[in-house]
């Protein structure tokens, strides 16, 4: 198997992984269909096992697949790092895939990956946006190779380097805080929930805390961090949210910041796979993504 592996089977396999799709992996790779399809042939025959099923929706991995993603990612990943230590170059580059919650993202980045790119324009950075069960499996399975999550995921293959601390409150309109101030929680009853959805830990929390202010709670799944908070200040509804992604909003009179009486606490860090060798661009876009957050801590202290 190993003297006929080619690194043009595994990219294959890749893009079959990641397109789900045997026409779209085509046209990524600037193939024709039947090529794909020969490659992925050839490659189940080298395997000994079929890697994915067809559908009329496409194309789904089987178990086998499952097993041998991580392996090609990392086959692809090792060939790329030889590459660059071959290549010799004084400037590094490269690409970083990384994934995170875009709440973070808007909230925290600013212009410091702007500033970054500046520094090293031969780097680029690929950012998926996902909740942290999607984000702890793509880093498990080697797909990206940085991960941000608002916990400490449980894996023992996943080391968790923490970034900032931050406080989850109940966020409302200049009307909701003014009932709320005179009914107390009561006030919110019949508010819908806005989130980015069931399986994001905000929403986990703040649906959990309006259970035990003994609230029926109606539910409304969005995008975008904008979007929330446009809702948010219109009255449409309320949200749980860390305190600093509308702190600037509060500050303004946009959005009332209503503290749990049991405050919850989330820890964002940035999560590595143990067993990977970071590439170059990755280990210069962690550090730097480290410096920039003992900064920001450095300066929520004083």
């Amino acid at each position: 198997m190993y003297d006929r592996m080619e690194g043009r089977l595994v990219k294959t396999f890749v893009a079959l992984w990641e397109e789900r799709s045997i026409s779209r992996s085509a046209e990524r790779l600037g193939y024709v269909q039947s090529t794909v399809t020969v490659h992925l042939k050839l490659l189940e025959e080298q395997l000994g096992h079929q890697l994915f099923v067809r559908s009329s929706r496409g194309i789904t991995p089987t178990e086998s697949g499952e097993k041998a993603a991580p392996f090609m990612y990392r086959f692809l990943q090792l060939a790329s790092m030889m590459e660059e230590a071959m290549a010799g170059s004084d400037s590094p580059k490269g690409i970083v895939s990384i994934r995170l919650l875009e709440s973070f993202y808007v909230s925290e980045w600013g212009n410091w990956l702007g500033r970054f790119l500046q520094e090293y324009p031969d780097i680029r950075v690929k950012i998926e946006t996902g909740f942290q069960t999607d984000t702890v499996r793509e880093v498990l399975r080697h797909r990206i190779e940085l991960g941000i999550v608002p916990l400490q995921p449980e894996a023992e293959e996943l080391l968790f380097e923490p970034l900032i601390e931050d406080e989850l409150v109940i966020a409302v309109s200049q009307n909701w805080g003014r009932k709320w101030a005179v009914e107390g929680w009561g006030a919110l009853e019949g508010a819908p929930l806005l989130s980015f959805g069931e399986q994001c830990i905000y929403h986990t929390v703040g649906h959990r805390w309006l259970q035990e202010q003994h609230q029926a709670v109606e539910h409304m799944a969005l995008p975008s961090l904008d979007m929330v908070k446009q809702l948010i200040k219109s009255g449409v509804g309320i949200a749980c949210l860390p305190r600093r992604t509308i702190e600037q909003d509060a500050a303004e009179g946009r959005i009332v910041i209503l503290p749990m009486n049991k405050p919850v606490t989330i820890k964002h860090g940035i999560i590595t796979h143990r067993e990977r060798t970071l590439s170059t661009a990755a280990r210069l876009f962690k550090e730097a993504l480290l410096k920039q957050f003992s900064a920001t801590n450095e300066e929520d202290e004083t």
